[in-house]
């Protein structure tokens, strides 16, 4: 790999990195304040409150992850057009083709990371859930009955 390709692609997977951490905190702030309610009015243990952001989470990064990698494909690119660093490339005879490789790479990647999301972990950590929900219903089921309200039966 030649030496402009690596730090293009370096700069790409660093500033995806960085847009990628920052929307999942975003999401496991959300999420969290959805199941703060279960620790608050049940005396449910927080390991259970962990259990489940940790189980949420994985559904996450195939929404995510394209969006971070074309905010980061986009800025790297335009910040080292600003900084003329892709007029100095294309001077020294670096062709555009050559130029799109890094964001290729990372893309392919990317695919890569979001096959094992939507392949094993993000149905392995539904199937969790599913299985937490219901040991859920079964021991807090007070947490779910509230006074005055109709409560409906089943799903």
């Amino acid at each position: 790999m030649r030496l402009t390709t690596r730090y293009i692609t370096k700069n790409i997977l660093m500033s995806a990195l960085f847009v990628l951490l920052i929307l999942l905190a975003v999401i496991w702030l959300t999420q969290s304040l959805r199941f703060l309610e279960l620790i608050v009015n049940s005396n449910a243990p927080v390991s259970l409150f962990m259990k489940m952001i940790a189980l949420s989470l994985p559904r996450f990064p195939e929404i995510i992850i394209p969006v971070a990698l074309v905010a980061a494909v986009i800025f790297s690119y335009n910040r080292m057009m600003m900084d003329s660093e892709i007029v100095v490339m294309r001077s020294a005879g670096i062709s555009p083709r050559r130029l799109a490789v890094p964001a290729l790479v990372v893309a392919g990647l990317s695919v890569f990371v979001m096959l094992l999301f939507s392949a094993w972990l993000s149905p392995a950590a539904r199937a969790e859930m599913q299985d937490l929900r219901q040991v859920i219903r079964a021991e807090f089921s007070t947490f779910l009955l509230k006074e005055g309200v109709f409560n409906p039966v089943g799903d």
